[in-house]
């Protein structure tokens, strides 16, 4: 079962896991589940219920590649494997996901035309709290086999920031064909006046 909340503290909504979202691997031991996340700011709870014990979790994000004239979003495709060291994870694990967006500028080759925008995201985990260890240490470690449900809370939030790169062209085509042209002249200005040395210098030593 999956719950999904919004806002910190509000009542969770329950998420039905369809069966193709939750797939037994062939290894026996290890179970994908998918979840479609509604906003870039939510709070996801996965919980597992009977007497199973989490050795790690592997965290993926996945978004389309989408284009919209000159702008372009990046295919998302990112995983992160967590675990606790010797050890399962907690009965009620958390992890803070944080999302940032990277935009990338690219001005054009030609005054007046759009600028090229490319975004893509990219994450960094936040706090998290994986291990058991105070609790063990305080009530015993047979609560590690007495426990009927593993929760695992993830926390989505996005930076109100975002980063940008901006890209400008080495030179604009008219800037290019105004340099070219100096450039043809100052050529046949040295032609013509290695002609004109030439001329003069050598004239009077055939006469």
């Amino acid at each position: 079962m999956a719950n999904i909340a919004q806002n910190p503290g509000v009542k969770y909504l329950h998420m039905p896991i369809a069966e193709g979202n939750c797939i037994l691997q062939p290894d026996n031991i290890t179970r994908s589940v998918s979840v479609v996340l509604t906003a870039h700011r939510v709070n996801v709870q996965l919980n597992i219920t009977g007497p199973y014990f989490v050795g790690g979790f592997r965290l993926c994000l996945r978004g389309p590649h989408h284009i919209d004239g000159v702008n372009t979003v990046h295919k998302l495709d990112v995983c992160q494997f967590f675990w606790t060291p010797n050890q399962t994870v907690s009965r009620f694990a958390t992890l803070s996901v944080v999302l940032i967006k990277v935009v990338n500028q690219t001005k054009p080759l030609k005054v007046g035309d759009e600028s090229r925008y490319d975004g893509r995201w990219t994450l960094t985990f936040g706090d998290s709290s994986l291990s058991d260890d105070m609790i063990y240490e305080q009530d015993g470690y047979y609560l590690r086999y007495a426990s009927q449900r593993t929760t695992l809370t993830f926390t989505f939030n996005e930076q109100p920031f975002f980063l940008q790169n901006n890209q400008y062209p080495i030179i604009r085509i008219a800037e290019l064909a105004f340099h070219t042209l100096l450039f043809c002249t100052l050529v046949i200005e040295l032609f013509a006046i290695a002609y004109l040395i030439i001329k003069l210098g050598c004239t009077p030593i055939t006469h």
